[in-house]
């Protein structure tokens, strides 16, 4: 027998040895900390317990709609944030971080407790991600992001991305963790070359729609405004500027941007641009 088929046959017997691979090492981004206790059947339903301030969660929306939940079922799910009644025991686990989370599973019961509702979110997503391939590991994990603020801006040129295709990166958002998107497709009319007119109902619907299946996915969605092209530095357009964006607020947003980006001539002036986002900040902002 050559040396080839003995490694092959050593490989394989050794590889009929080894612990099925962790299912927290399957989630994206990989938690912080990882303490894995082994594997459990997982079961059929849950029962899911919270505090009654959590009914509109959309930490346990998620979980509901990831998992079959039964009123009746013995394996229960105990979510919260820091302060709920019902996770006060589990407090002194938690990671000092913003939008941090810990998660600990047995056999019988998983309890979830967030620094704050995204936290919360972020560790029902680890729930889910984990039992993705059909297993339930047991034990725990605590976790934060390294960093504030994480996902895209959509402000290129050329094709700006479909309706569907803006609902199904968010969605992507939410699993991975991420919680920002900058709606800034330069080639949006009434982004940048339309900037002063009113999106038609049709469209400002969609827009509307992007935003609350942001909320339900952890993501903060900002709508950007790019008024250089051809703005005058005046009373009207500055106005022109800010009916824009309490129309935009009327749809429900709440995050903006003011792109000054990839403009020339009187747009340009530094001081000029300047002026106008105090007076966004005094006039709209502030107010």
């Amino acid at each position: 027998m050559n040396k080839l088929t003995i490694g092959i046959i050593s490989a394989l017997a050794l590889a009929g040895t080894m612990p099925a691979k962790a299912q927290f090492k399957l989630v994206n981004p990989v938690p912080q900390n990882i303490q894995s206790t082994g594997f459990a059947q997982l079961p059929q339903y849950v029962n899911i317990k919270t505090s009654n301030n959590r009914d509109n969660s959309f930490a346990v929306a998620a979980l509901k709609n990831g998992i079959r939940v039964e009123s009746n079922a013995k394996y229960t799910i105990t979510l919260g944030i820091k302060g709920d009644k019902c996770v006060k025991a589990y407090a002194k686990h938690l990671p000092k971080k913003a939008e941090g989370y810990w998660l600990s599973i047995n056999d019988k019961s998983a309890i979830i407790i967030g620094n704050d509702e995204e936290g919360l979110f972020y560790g029902v997503q680890t729930f889910l991600g984990s039992i993705a391939k059909g297993k339930l590991e047991t034990g725990t994990v605590a976790d934060w992001p390294d960093v504030d603020f994480r996902g895209t801006v959509e402000g290129f040129y050329g094709t700006p991305w479909s309706h569907q295709a803006r609902l199904s990166q968010i969605a992507f958002y939410g699993r991975n963790k991420m919680n920002t998107y900058i709606y800034g497709p330069k080639d949006d009319p009434y982004h940048r070359d339309q900037w002063r007119k009113p999106y038609p109902t049709e469209e400002g619907n969609r827009i509307k729609e992007l935003n609350e299946v942001a909320k339900k996915n952890g993501v903060n969605f900002y709508w950007a405004i790019h008024p250089g092209v051809d703005i005058k530095w005046n009373n009207e357009d500055r106005d022109n500027l800010i009916n824009k964006l309490e129309m935009m607020y009327a749809l429900g947003i709440r995050s903006f941007a003011v792109f000054f980006d990839d403009i020339w001539g009187e747009g340009a002036k530094a001081d000029k641009q300047a002026e106008l986002l105090n007076y966004v900040d005094n006039n709209f902002i502030n107010r």
